[in-house]
């Protein structure tokens, strides 16, 4: 049953979205739209501009066309179908619809698209056409290649022969001495081997000697005292500190400073939130400032100070496909490099709790749908690890 009046509103809705620049709100509220009165083809071509603004032509073709068979006559309907194609690919098909609108009416911006469409067309006939040329030179060439190579192998075989056939008769003429001389050498060859020598000393052997030099040798590994270093800490705050046994003490060797290596790219700290606790307003946009500069594993070492219900309270306000595809990538990278324990029950519960929060999260079914299939693929990752049932998205 049809209610043109909610429709109506929804379609005005998602005006509001598509004015303001939110691509997703705004196809999002035309569906609404479209579901309250589907035998009205405005609002559905209004979601095939919101689905071009976001690069999913299939989708702004589909409901373009969708809406043409509602009314054929719809002229934005059809060019923005014609836009879809060509994203798509389909320039013949774009063609079609431009002309079609151009025949219409004084339409300067299709008649300006048809050109650019007709002009893709041209270089991608002349481009194949050049294709064809270059690989029937290609093909000749190798030809010509193949025949000399087979020439040149048969020259080869008959020099080979005549080569042979002479010695053969020079042997067959030798003297005598030279048969026996022959005969030695091959008894000798039948000799049992003597003993083996010696030999110089191998390269991995004489490198096996080798003392390595002051800024080769490995670091020592003990525990520094609060007073001559504070190492700022990548684990979560409540977690346990590890046990005396898990602290290995290796004697220091003479260093000199001067000589000591740098410390590698990974062991680079990961910054602490200030406030991880913190719900007020504009947090959640600074957190996903602070995630921006980060690698993806330094994102999940940062993510894995704030408590699970946090994360999701202070990031629904700004959520977007953008910011939903950077936490799941960066609770992926704790899953694949094993960081923080990944395996542990307090992880999981842990990222399993901030999972199912994101999902609560206004706007979730249009951000889960408008991910990219790496991302998608890493939330089931994460969500497998985390011990969820079924599928995330």
């Amino acid at each position: 049953m049809s209610d043109p009046a909610a429709s109506k509103a929804a379609r005005e809705e998602g005006n509001t979205h598509f004015r303001r620049g939110r691509w997703a709100d705004a196809a999002a509220a035309y569906g609404r739209a479209i579901a309250a009165d589907d035998g009205d083809a405005v609002p559905r071509a209004n979601r095939a501009m919101a689905w071009l603004k976001l690069e999913r032509y299939a989708e702004a073709a589909a409901d373009a066309t969708a809406a043409l068979a509602i009314d054929p006559a719809h002229t934005k309907a059809r060019y923005r179908r014609a836009l879809a194609r060509r994203g798509l690919g389909d320039l013949d098909g774009a063609a079609g619809d431009l002309s079609s609108v151009v025949a219409r009416g004084d339409n300067a911006a299709a008649r300006e698209e048809l050109a650019e469409v007709y002009a893709e067309m041209l270089a991608g006939s002349r481009a194949r056409a050049a294709g064809r040329v270059e690989s029937a030179v290609d093909k000749e060439k190798a030809d010509k290649e193949r025949a000399e190579q087979v020439e040149q192998s048969e020259q080869v075989e008959q020099y080979e022969q005549v080569e042979s056939e002479q010695a053969e008769r020079e042997m067959g003429s030798a003297p005598a001495q030279v048969h026996a001389h022959a005969e030695a050498l091959l008894d000798q060859s039948h000799q049992p081997p003597q003993p083996h020598q010696p030999l110089p000393a191998s390269f991995a052997a004489l490198r096996g000697k080798r003392t390595r030099p002051a800024y080769a040798q490995a670091p020592a590994v003990t525990a520094r005292s609060p007073a001559s270093e504070q190492v700022p800490s990548s684990t979560k705050p409540a977690a346990a500190s590890a046990p005396a046994s898990a602290v290995l003490s290796v004697p220091s060797p003479s260093v000199s400073p001067a000589l000591a290596p740098p410390a590698p790219p990974g062991a680079i700290p990961t910054p602490a939130p200030s406030n991880p606790a913190s719900t007020s307003p504009g947090a959640g946009l600074a957190l996903l400032r602070a995630l921006r500069p980060l690698s993806p594993v330094q994102r999940h070492a940062y993510l894995w100070h704030y408590p699970a219900s946090i994360v999701p309270r202070i990031l629904a306000p700004t959520l977007d496909p953008e910011a939903l595809g950077t936490v799941l990538g960066a609770l992926d990278a704790g899953v694949g490099t094993g960081a923080d324990a990944s395996n542990s029950a307090e992880y999981r519960a842990w990222a399993h709790e901030l999972m199912v929060g994101l999902r609560h999260t206004p706007r979730w079914a249009v951000n889960a749908g408008m991910l990219t299939r790496a991302e998608r693929e890493a939330g089931e990752r994460v969500w497998a690890a985390a011990g969820g049932v079924g599928t995330y998205l």
